[in-house]
């Protein structure tokens, strides 16, 4: 562990990984909906479902109406970021935290380690790095809005 924090330092930036994480997940229920040609209310309803059965229902439905080479490419291309990005964000989201305390007691910082490795090693996290990923999964959905504003009339009917 590289610097004493507080829970807050650590708790509020993995805040912000929920947080903007459902903003993506609301962005892919709505990709979907475009897709289908639904109102984009009917978005919601999609965005409930599990992360990988959004994708492969987005790849799904993708393969069979969008014709267009080009934004299949960029669509492609943007469900790659969210499944690295999902990969990330399910490390601290599902992953196991321990306190570090010194011989007196006092709070010194957080480790953590994944859950899938629960044998493996606690490491330290700074919450720099949630900070970077919550604004790297932000940036994704901004992308992921602005292709399928584009998608609206794309897909044959």
């Amino acid at each position: 562990m590289a610097t004493k924090q507080s829970e807050e330092e650590l708790a509020t930036p993995l805040g912000h990984v929920v947080i903007q994480f459902n903003y993506l997940e609301i962005d892919l229920g709505q990709t979907i909906s475009r897709l289908v040609k639904t109102d984009d209310t009917v978005g919601a309803i999609f965005a409930t479902l599990a992360m990988n059965t959004k994708l492969a229902l987005i790849r799904q439905i993708a393969s069979t109406k969008l014709a267009d080479n080009a934004k299949a490419a960029q669509l492609k291309n943007l469900l790659k970021r969210v499944e690295d990005l999902n990969n990330k964000r399910n490390a601290y989201i599902h992953g196991e935290y321990i306190p570090v305390v010194d011989p007196q007691e006092n709070y010194l910082g957080m480790m953590h380690r994944r859950m899938k490795n629960s044998l493996g090693p606690f490491e330290g996290i700074e919450p720099k790095v949630l900070e970077t990923l919550a604004d790297d999964v932000r940036i994704l959905a901004g992308d992921l809005r602005r292709f399928t504003a584009t998608m609206f009339d794309l897909a044959p009917d």
